[in-house]
C-alpha cells in the first residue's frame, strides 16, 4: 500500500506561533499511514493584561498532544487502542500542565486546550478518532460542491453531543447558548453564540466551542476527551480520490481547494494541489493546517 501526501502548516501571524499541530508518519515497514491535526486554544494575557494574539504555551501544548498521540500509536499501532490512547495522553498532559498553569495564575491569565483528529489508512479503510472539529474531507468529482466532509464537529449544533451533555445542563453547573427562557438560570453574557458556559459565582463564564478536548480542565466533567471513532470505507470511493485532515482554519481553503480542482483530483499532482492551498493562505482568519492524501496503491 502506498498513500501519497502533502502538508501545509502556516501560522496566521508570520513570525508568531501556530497553535496548531501536525505529525504524519508514512506507511512502510508493515505500519500503514498515520497523521494526526491538533488545534490549539484558548487564552493567555501578560503580565499587564494585554491578551496575546497567539500563545507560545498553547502553541506547545497542541504540539505535546500530536507527539503523544503519534508516540503511542508507533507503539502500539492498533485504532481499536485510540481511546485508550488518548485517554493516556490526557493523564500526561494533566500532569504536567495543570501545576504549570496554576503557576502562571498566579501572575496573570491562561487557559489552554486543543481538539485532535487522528487517521489511519489501511488497505481498504479509513479508521479514525476525532474530538472537536479538526475535519476529515473527500473529494467527489460528481457533486454540485466537489466535496463532502466526513466528520462532525463536537460542539452545541451536534445533537449527540446535546444529549450527552443534558445531565450537566440540568444541574445548572453548565449552560449553551441560547439560554432556555423560564429555566431559573442567570443570562448568558451580551453577545454569546453557540457555545458551552459555565457557572461561577451565580455568573454564565467563559464559552468554550468545542465540546470534547484535551485541557479545558475548568470544564470537567461536561467536556471530555474521549473520541469518537468511526470507519471509512475506499471502496465506496473511487481509486486514488484526494482527502484532506485540517484545522477549522484549513476548512475554507480546503473546501476551495477541493471545487477548483473538480473533475481531476484523482489525476492532479500533489505540489499543484499544494501550491493552490498556499496562495489561498492570506484568505486565512486562523493558523492553518492540512494533510492532503490518497491511497495510489
Amino acid at each position: 500500500m502506498h498513500v501519497e501526501y502533502t502538508v501545509i502548516s502556516a501560522p496566521l501571524y508570520i513570525g508568531g506561533p501556530s497553535e496548531d499541530a501536525v505529525l504524519v508518519t508514512p506507511a512502510g515497514g508493515g505500519r500503514p499511514f498515520f497523521a494526526v491535526v491538533v488545534d490549539g486554544h484558548g487564552n493567555e494575557t501578560d503580565v499587564i493584561g494585554h491578551w496575546k494574539n497567539k500563545s507560545y504555551v498553547i502553541a506547545t501544548f497542541a504540539g505535546d498532544v500530536a507527539v503523544g498521540l503519534n508516540v503511542l500509536f508507533q507503539q502500539y499501532p492498533d485504532p481499536s487502542c485510540f481511546p485508550d490512547q488518548f485517554d493516556e495522553v490526557a493523564q500526561v498532559l494533566g500532569s504536567v500542565y495543570l501545576p504549570r498553569i496554576a503557576e502562571i495564575n498566579k501572575n496573570r491569565f491562561l487557559t489552554v486546550g486543543a481538539v485532535a483528529t487522528a487517521i489511519v489508512v489501511e488497505e481498504t479503510q479509513i479508521r479514525l478518532a476525532q474530538t472537536g472539529d479538526c475535519r476529515l474531507y473527500v473529494s467527489l468529482p460528481r457533486w454540485n460542491r466537489g466535496f463532502a466532509c466526513l466528520t462532525q464537529d463536537h460542539n452545541v449544533d451536534h445533537p449527540d453531543e446535546i444529549a450527552r451533555l443534558r445531565s450537566f445542563l440540568r444541574s445548572g453547573q453548565f449552560n449553551v447558548f441560547p439560554n432556555p427562557s423560564g429555566n431559573g438560570l442567570p443570562p448568558l453574557p451580551p453577545g454569546s453564540v453557540d457555545r458551552l458556559y459555565r457557572s461561577v459565582n451565580g455568573r454564565w463564564v467563559g464559552g468554550l466551542e468545542p465540546t470534547r478536548t484535551f485541557g479545558n480542565w475548568d470544564y470537567h466533567p461536561a467536556v471530555i476527551h474521549t473520541p469518537s471513532c468511526s470507519t471509512i470505507q475506499l471502496a465506496e470511493f473511487a481509486r486514488g480520490e484526494l482527502f484532506a485532515l485540517c484545522s477549522d482554519g484549513g476548512n475554507r481553503i480546503v473546501e476551495s481547494t477541493l471545487r477548483h480542482f473538480q473533475g481531476r483530483t484523482q489525476t492532479v499532482s500533489l505540489s499543484e494541489v499544494h501550491d493552490y492551498a498556499r496562495s489561498l493562505l492570506p484568505q486565512a482568519t486562523d493558523d492553518v493546517t492540512i494533510v492532503f492524501f490518497r491511497q495510489t496503491s
